[in-house]
């Protein structure tokens, strides 16, 4: 095993490392990189289907200031329950009269994520792993890319950090706040996107194990909290008015039943901390391209580029192989971190979910847990005792070509073009104020 996972670092040696200032440095680097894309592109952000939806949704709220029982559709059928995501786009529109308002609040939240994440990650993992774990969520094309668009899932990165955050506080001792969080979290989080079943199990799995000890008072407090928005939900429901919730596609434990949709929920375990974003569905090569030899040579340099997004599965894969060969190790178990841990149960968590998922996981399924599943591979890269040698060659070149990819991404990807408005637009009317017209886009922009 020798030449293929490094020797690992012995718990002193981690305490003992400090990171030079040249090192910080970089890490600034990296993370103003970060939000530099990120911020680039939310600005590129466009609306589609979903889009048109929620504006909708959004703006009827700003305009009579009634909340609907219900928000959308789910994929698997039935509708979101509770007034939240509403809210949610409905205040920033009260502000901005802009499509683009709600993307302000979304850019925020996820700032606030990655800040909550390194706080957890600092306490509970030596700083040379925190540094590594931030970079690679932080950078990760997985989480940029979703968090710039404005759809549910872009809402979820700041739930997941703060049941992070809860989580580990809760870890030893009782504490209120944190567990008012965790009730917070787990009410919300239906109100915004399917997988809150995926926090759902989490949470019950760390309770089963001793992992959480929930003051339940504040538990109570903040469940109660997490669910004012489903005021107008209950009040349809006595009124016999409310849409069904339920989804109307599959049937739950479907995955368990045909096996590759569970099978799914690891492929994505594995994909999540890696640089493939699916690139064959984000690199949208437009057509007349490949006429000439500038665009063969671009389509080229595309597919070398898809080549290594998938190459890096591989590494992902090697960590979480030690990973698992490490917590099967009796004599290493009372060196594991908290943090360790909740990756394990969030892997365990996150199969649970594919399961009893009644349709086959899509990737925004599951970037719910991607903050858990980055924690393998930068546990493994931090504890390498080959002088850094192995993050040195990995890390910059995970960031340079997961930079090249969200580029990429906002090149070429329908949800960051300014292209011709869907059909739907014409069947709504009130969303029409927030949209620049397309004279005033660049319609032509690469």
């Amino acid at each position: 095993m020798g030449n293929v996972v490094p020797d690992l670092i012995t718990e002193s040696e981690q305490a003992s490392y400090s990171w030079s200032a040249k090192e910080r440095f970089w890490l600034w680097v990296v993370a103003a990189l970060g939000v530099i894309v990120y911020g680039w592109l939310l600005t590129r952000s466009w609306v589609g289907r979903d889009q048109l939806i929620l504006l909708q949704l959004g703006e009827n709220f700003a305009r009579t200031g009634t909340l609907d029982p219900v928000a959308k559709g789910m994929s698997g059928g039935g509708m979101i329950p509770g007034s939240l995501l509403q809210l949610l786009i409905g205040l920033p529109l009260l502000v901005w009269q802009d499509y683009r308002a709600p993307l302000v609040l979304i850019g925020i939240f996820n700032i606030l994520a990655a800040i909550v994440i390194y706080h957890v990650a600092k306490r509970e993992l030596p700083s040379r792993v925190a540094a590594i774990y931030l970079v690679l969520y932080w950078i990760s094309p997985w989480h940029i890319s979703h968090a710039a668009m404005l759809w549910e899932p872009a809402y979820l990165f700041l739930l997941a950090a703060l049941h992070f955050w809860a989580s580990s506080k809760l870890a030893t001792s009782k504490h209120f706040l944190a567990s008012a969080s965790i009730g917070i979290v787990l009410l919300t989080t239906p109100q915004l996107h399917g997988s809150f079943i995926f926090l759902w199990i989490l949470t019950a799995l760390l309770l089963w194990k001793k992992q959480l000890h929930v003051h339940w008072t504040g538990f109570v407090a903040g469940a109660i909290l997490g669910s004012l928005t489903f005021i107008p939900t209950i009040v349809a429901a006595f009124s016999g008015t409310l849409p069904s919730s339920l989804p109307s596609e599959g049937f739950i434990g479907k995955g368990f039943l045909y096996v590759f949709p569970f099978l799914k929920g690891f492929l994505y375990w594995l994909r999540l901390p890696s640089l493939d974003l699916a690139i064959k569905e984000t690199i949208y090569l437009q057509r007349g391209w490949a006429i000439s030899a500038a665009d063969h040579i671009v389509v080229i340099l595309l597919r070398i580029l898809q080549g290594f997004a998938i190459a890096s599965i591989a590494i992902s894969a090697l960590a979480v192989w030690w990973y698992v060969k490490r917590m099967r190790a009796k004599d290493d178990r009372p060196h594991y971190t908290w943090a360790e841990r909740y990756a394990g149960y969030s892997f365990i968590a996150l199969m649970i979910s594919a399961g009893l998922s009644p349709i086959t996981l899509q990737s925004w399924h599951v970037i719910i847990a991607l903050h858990a599943a980055v924690i393998p591979i930068a546990v493994w890269l931090g504890r390498s005792k080959e002088k850094g040698r192995l993050v040195r060659f990995y890390v910059p070149r995970y960031v340079g070509l997961s930079l090249i990819l969200l580029i990429v991404t906002g090149l070429g990807k329908p949800s960051f073009r300014k292209t011709e408005y869907p059909p739907e637009l014409i069947h709504m009317p009130s969303v029409r104020p927030l949209l620049p017209s397309l004279a005033d886009t660049s319609r032509s922009q690469p």
